[in-house]
Formats: C-alpha cells, structure tokens, sequence
C-alpha cells in the first residue's frame, strides 16, 4: 500500500501481511475518524477475479494502519 503525506507531498510503502488480495474498481470513502471504508469492485489475482460481495466491507484505520473486514 502506497501512503501520501499530504503534509510533505512524498509517498512511502507500508508493508503489511494482513492487507486483504487485490482489489479494482471499487469505492472508498474517509470517514472523520480516520477510517477508509473500501466497497464493492472485484478482488482476486490478476488471473481471477471474482466480483466482491457488496455485504464485504473492508475497512482500513488510517491510524493503526490496520485492516478488519465487516459482513
């Protein structure tokens, strides 16, 4: 996952063995505290995609960088 502080306008890489498989074309929104709720697009590997359920939300904390899922 790529990380733009927005403060210094430079990118890092966060390094996470938790994150979930690849996703495209979904939604994301930030709520104010902080968490980037991801909705919907296809996940997979780039040979099988498969359509997310749209009852999977993945929720990212922009704090803990920590990933949960919610069904």
């Amino acid at each position: 996952m790529s990380i733009l502080d927005i403060t210094t306008m430079t990118w890092s890489t966060l390094i996470q063995s938790q994150s979930p498989l690849t996703h495209i074309l979904y939604t994301a929104t930030l709520l104010p505290n902080g968490l980037i709720v991801y909705i919907g697009g296809e996940s997979g590997s780039s040979l099988n995609l498969n359509f997310t359920d749209i009852a999977q939300i993945q929720i990212f904390d922009t704090k803990s960088y920590t990933w949960s899922t919610k069904v």
